[in-house]
């Protein structure tokens, strides 16, 4: 099985990035296949609606979003880890998201895993939204969405290494896919 862990923070090193190490570790450790694509280290820029990917194979703007592509695609499950930025997505994984219209063209991310993690300041402060737009995504892109089988998915609050309870909801995504 190979995982992509997805984060869409664009602070290097932060929370985010932490919960992507956590997960690396523990996947890699149950014998899974993992890359990362984190994209406080890319370039994604945002979708001007050109069309492009109607009529070519392929987007008109060529930046870090082909590997991102490419390991999508190659990928069997998607973990998406994105800070709550007032009660969403970051607009760094947004632009990501739109520009992966062209992945729809064919359905090439059809019945792959997916599941989201938040990571905000309360767990009800934001959270559910977060997991509910990616989750969205997911969806329109025929993905199979994954949850913690407790709620929606994980919920991190404050500071990943202190946050028991999200390091929990986090392992709840995890060991499904061992």
């Amino acid at each position: 099985m190979k995982v992509l862990l997805v984060s869409g923070s664009p602070r290097r090193g932060q929370n985010s990035e932490k919960a992507v190490e956590f997960s690396r570790k523990f996947l890699e450790e149950s014998g899974v296949t993992v890359n990362s694509f984190l994209l406080s280290s890319k370039k994604v820029d945002f979708c001007v609606a050109c069309d492009y990917c109607k009529s070519n194979s392929g987007c008109a703007k060529k930046d870090d979003f082909l590997e991102f592509s490419d390991l999508a695609f190659s990928s069997d499950v998607i973990l998406f880890f994105s800070p709550v930025y007032f009660g969403n997505v970051t607009g760094q994984l947004k632009a990501l998201f739109d520009r992966a219209r062209v992945l729809r063209k064919g359905f090439q991310l059809e019945g792959k895993l997916g599941a989201g993690i938040a990571l905000g300041h309360s767990r009800n402060g934001g959270c559910e939204t977060t997991l509910d737009s990616i989750h969205h995504w997911m969806l329109i892109q025929g993905m199979k969405v994954i949850g913690n089988l407790s709620h929606y998915g994980g919920t991190i609050i404050d500071d990943f290494s202190t946050d028991e309870i999200g390091r929990e909801s986090l392992l709840g995504v995890l060991k499904q896919l061992i």
